[in-house]
């Protein structure tokens, strides 16, 4: 080749541009822009922040029920038991006793006997003496007895006051036994033969319990 030409009436010519691949050219749209994704170019790694959210979130349920279960499990363990009701094994139970509680404490009424003979009663003629022989058992705190705490009612519903004619030297008297004591004695009555309640009150005339006496 020889020497470049100069000379004041040359011009250097200007470089024309590089002619572009075949593959930068099929890279462009029809308007010549790129288009908005490049398939040959990897697509950028997917965020993690949801699923760290879900994990999350999981994770505190997951805490709150444990948390919840340890505190109900706890809160059964401290509930105390319920108390004992103590009973006087000693008293047998049968169709002539029954347990009563009142305001002062808790015993039971045991009838041990009964019979019937003629009254001294010329009013009503009809009427029988009843002797009813009674045992109080105090089994807890105290009980407060008198014989006058007493009555009787027929099988029609009547009632009857103690009979003011007993005089039998075993009538029962009145006191207060404390845990554990008992005390006897005689109940009298006068009324008609046939099935009678003996029904037992308090010092405010309230009912503390009720026993029949089969005939």
């Amino acid at each position: 080749m020889g020497p470049i030409p100069s000379g004041p009436g040359f011009t250097v010519p200007t470089q024309e541009p590089a002619v572009q691949s075949n593959h930068a050219a099929s890279t462009l749209d029809p308007n010549g822009r790129p288009p908005a994704s490049d398939p040959l170019r990897p697509d950028p790694p997917a965020s993690r922040l949801p699923a760290l959210v879900t994990a999350l979130a999981i994770l505190l349920v997951f805490s709150v029920v444990a948390i919840s279960s340890v505190v109900a499990d706890r809160r059964d363990r401290l509930v105390s038991p319920p108390p004992r009701v103590s009973q006087a094994s000693a008293v047998p139970v049968d169709a002539n006793s029954i347990e009563f509680t009142s305001a002062d404490g808790a015993g039971r009424l045991v009838v041990r006997g009964h019979a019937w003979t003629p009254a001294d009663s010329a009013v009503v003629p009809t009427y029988v003496h009843l002797k009813v022989q009674v045992e109080l058992i105090c089994t807890s705190g105290m009980i407060s007895y008198d014989p006058y705490a007493f009555q009787a009612f027929d099988a029609s519903g009547r009632l009857f006051e103690l009979s003011e004619a007993d005089t039998a030297a075993d009538v029962l008297e009145s006191g207060t036994l404390a845990e554990d004591e008992r005390a006897r004695g005689s109940l009298a009555f006068d009324l008609p033969q046939g099935d009678v309640t003996l029904l037992m009150t308090d010092e405010a005339t309230q009912t503390v319990t009720a026993l029949k006496i089969a005939d």
